[in-house]
């Protein structure tokens, strides 16, 4: 006996294949949907056989009887629903009977035919026409999916679909791209189209006076031009006057400084006289008492101790007053403190040492200093080979571009090289009104190092000192 799940294969007619089961195919031979002449086919037969062949009770099916009504049992069997899948077998039916006996479109296989919209939707896809594969694969869908698997073709039909709906987003997204640069495509055309004139040979052609003729569209065209050029070259000229103006302005600004700096330096040279002639009278016996206790203490403290102490009084703005103090102490006693100094690898006791020898050339036998400063003194300006001299003086002319603070660094620069003589030498190349700037900035920085610096070019050359009284902080009675 066969299963209940068993398929049964129904030819009707050649014009359709059905697979369905054994409830199915009594039900149809009961109620009269097939007949005698239906053929069909199940596992175990060899060949398609006519319904009203004895071998189907074999296979548990009731032959034709005489139309009787149904029994309760076949009523509660699940409704008559065909269908139409493929089946899934192991052992496929037999072509369908020969001799024209069942006329259909499925292949020997038994498989569905395909259906034409399915097909017409994807070839008009590939002709990438845009609405219409959509309509047709939409059908085609439509009908495979109520034929119950009579008809294949969806994938045709799906693919038809995506062609179509690719088209259509291909048009819709150009269509946008055009009407967003509508202007740009036709709008240029169309301006050059309006703004067109015919040229005519004769200029007097103007009947309604309405319109210019080429030869005045130039003209007019070059005057506009030759106008707009005008107004910018009088803007330029009126800024090119600003600024004359201003540079003017600031010309006459400097002559009036430079006016003051004269006084403040005529006024510091008279200073500086009467300081030379009152020096060492100025100074009561009770401090002249103080200085001399103060030298000796330093010959006791030996020549570190007094470097030192010559440091702090520098520091502290009262310099003037440790020059006096030095000058109590003899000859042979100031050797060893500046030797000291000269001796050192601090560039603030060398170039103490320096503002020393400056006040006392005399007094520096220990490293023949004073020989040394005699002799540049002497050939300053006639040992110096003119090569030399001539770099000095364009040194000079740069210390002049650079303005005060670039100067005062090439400078100390030049003296922490160890080569302060020949900053000595550009210096003495400037003129009295650019030594100023430089000294007044020395003297007006914060820096330790740049105000011993602008001490011993003060010394070098006093009838230089620029706008600022250097000793102004020191106690009265000093310089």
């Amino acid at each position: 006996m066969d299963s209940p799940e068993q398929k049964f294969f129904v030819s009707d007619d050649g014009k359709e294949r059905l697979s369905i089961t054994k409830a199915e195919l009594q039900a149809g031979i009961d109620s009269g949907k097939y007949g005698k002449k239906t053929l069909g086919w199940t596992k175990g037969m060899n060949e398609w056989l006519p319904l009203s062949d004895p071998s189907w009770e074999k296979h548990g099916i009731k032959l034709f009887q005489k139309p009787t009504v149904v029994p309760k049992l076949i009523k509660a069997a699940p409704p008559f629903e065909p269908s139409f899948q493929k089946p899934h077998y192991k052992e496929t039916p037999p072509p369908s009977p020969a001799h024209g006996a069942v006329h259909h479109d499925s292949d020997a296989s038994g498989s569905a035919r395909t259906c034409e919209m399915a097909l017409a939707s994807l070839l008009c896809g590939i002709a990438l026409v845009p609405i219409l594969p959509v309509l047709l694969g939409h059908i085609a869908i439509a009908r495979i999916n109520k034929s119950q698997g009579a008809m294949t073709g969806k994938g045709l039909a799906v693919g038809g679909l995506a062609l179509g709906y690719l088209c259509l987003v291909t048009l819709l997204v150009s269509g946008g791209i055009v009407a967003y640069n509508f202007e740009d495509f036709f709008g240029s055309s169309q301006k050059k189209t309006k703004a067109y004139h015919p040229e005519f040979t004769s200029l007097e052609f103007d009947s309604d006076e309405s319109v210019s003729s080429p030869a005045e569209v130039h003209s007019m065209n070059q005057h506009k031009e030759l106008k707009t050029v005008k107004e910018r070259l009088l803007e330029r000229e009126s800024e090119l006057d600003s600024r004359e103006s201003a540079i003017a302005m600031d010309l006459e600004a400097l002559e009036k400084k430079k006016r003051e700096l004269d006084k403040i330096q005529e006024n510091l040279t008279a200073r500086l006289t009467d300081f030379e002639a009152n020096q060492g009278q100025g100074t009561s016996e009770a401090k002249l008492k103080q200085y001399k206790e103060t030298a000796k203490r330093w010959v006791e403290m030996g020549p570190k101790g007094a470097s030192m102490e010559i440091q702090n009084l520098r520091q502290k703005r009262r310099f003037e007053e440790a020059l006096s103090i030095f000058e109590q102490l003899k000859a042979e006693e100031k050797a060893p403190i500046i030797a000291f100094m000269l001796n050192s690898d601090v560039d603030a006791l060398i170039e103490l040492a320096d503002a020393l020898a400056m006040r006392d050339r005399g007094l520096l036998p220990s490293l023949d200093l004073t020989a040394r400063s005699t002799e540049f003194e002497t050939t300053q300006g006639q040992d110096i080979s003119e090569v030399k001299l001539k770099e000095y003086k364009e040194t000079a002319k740069r210390w002049v571009q650079m303005g005060p603070k670039g100067a005062s660094m090439e400078i100390q620069n030049l003296r922490q090289k160890r080569r302060f003589e020949e900053a000595l030498s550009i210096f003495e190349q400037l003129k009295a009104e650019e030594k100023a700037p430089i000294i007044a900035f020395m003297l007006n920085s914060d820096d330790d190092a740049l105000i011993e610096l602008a001490d011993a070019l003060a010394m070098r050359d006093r009838g230089l000192l620029p706008s600022m009284d250097p000793y102004q902080t020191t106690p009265k009675g000093g310089l």
